[in-house]
């Protein structure tokens, strides 16, 4: 495990996950090693890095037919600082911004966090990493995007009430600056980092296309179309539409 730098991470959870699960934290050298023991459908197992508080939470997701020891590094991007909460919960209609990233938040809305952000002093705290793409994990050059960030409170999802049921979602809508300097009014996508294992196929540690949006007439925003928008807070991408 490591940063983005090549500074080892050390004590971090380490977890090898899909139809069971297997665990450990990496060591002061930022090293990890997993027992498993069993043959395993490679292609629906990925593996989680959760670099909580100070780093992005990320997943690797496996391909079928791995050799039976798979030796890979991982590398978390430092969260930057931030005293931007997310609103309480039920609030009225508000937007909130940090870094490159505003988010629009419908009134009423319930932010169901991970359990490992739940009652946190850095559980509600909103933070966003811009990350280059010649540093993003594998996934970005796969869904060729433009450009990625990691959110956090990670795994966090907007919902209408916590009380209807976890598959009800809210809309979330997003402007980011235009750091890759798309070209004005370009249609784009927004993409997020799937986490779900138990999906069909399993959706971890693959972009997925979440809401379409333009880039300002201006070129110096990009923002979801109305009635876009994203549901959790994960790794968010940027890509032109029909790249």
């Amino acid at each position: 495990m490591e940063d983005l730098s090549g500074a080892p991470l050390d004590q971090l959870p380490m977890t090898f996950c899909g139809g069971q699960c297997w665990g450990t934290r990496s060591d002061k050298g930022g090293a990890y090693m997993i027992p498993i023991g069993n043959f395993l459908p490679t292609e629906d197992y990925a593996l989680h890095a959760d670099g909580r508080p100070d780093h992005a939470v990320d997943y690797l997701r496996f391909s079928a037919n791995e050799p039976s020891v798979i030796a890979v590094t991982m590398r978390l991007p430092t969260l930057p600082p931030s005293n931007v909460h997310l609103p309480p919960d039920g609030a009225p209609a508000s937007s909130v911004t940090v870094g490159d990233l505003t988010l629009l938040i419908a009134d009423g809305t319930y932010f169901d966090l991970a359990i490992e952000d739940f009652g946190t002093v850095a559980g509600r705290v909103l933070r966003v990493a811009s990350v280059p793409l010649a540093s993003a994990p594998g996934y970005a050059a796969q869904a060729n995007v433009d450009a990625i960030y990691a959110l956090a409170p990670s795994g966090t999802f907007a919902r209408p009430d916590l009380t209807v049921g976890e598959k009800a979602t809210v809309k979330l809508g997003v402007s980011l600056k235009n750091s890759a300097q798309l070209p004005a009014s370009a249609a784009v996508d927004f993409l997020v980092l799937g986490d779900d294992y138990a999906s069909t196929p399993p959706t971890v540690g693959l972009l997925a296309v979440a809401a379409s949006g333009h880039v300002s007439a201006d070129g110096q925003s990009i923002a979801t179309d109305p009635g876009e928008g994203i549901s959790e807070l994960t790794w968010l991408a940027v890509r032109r539409k029909g790249k």
